[in-house]
């Protein structure tokens, strides 16, 4: 639940509401700065989450790569 003003939300914000509005409704209580720490966090795990990818997909093409070196000196000693 978005509330457009940091001040409202201390006003009405404690640590039971905040609790319970989340564990029976999933909604979170954000203002302004909360909002965009939040989106920020979001974004930033996107970003972890398509590097671990081009990691793993990099890491395979250095498999294939170790392979054929490896197969090339096996040709090469022969």
């Amino acid at each position: 639940m978005y509330i457009p003003s940091e001040a409202l939300i201390q006003l009405i914000d404690t640590l039971d509401i905040r609790e319970e509005l989340f564990r029976d409704y999933r909604v979170l209580i954000l203002g302004p700065n909360s909002l965009a720490a939040y989106l920020l966090s979001i974004s930033m795990n996107y970003r972890v989450e398509s590097f671990n990818e081009r990691a793993s997909e990099i890491m395979n093409e250095f498999g294939k790569l170790k392979k054929s070196l490896k197969n090339l000196a096996i040709q090469q000693m022969n």
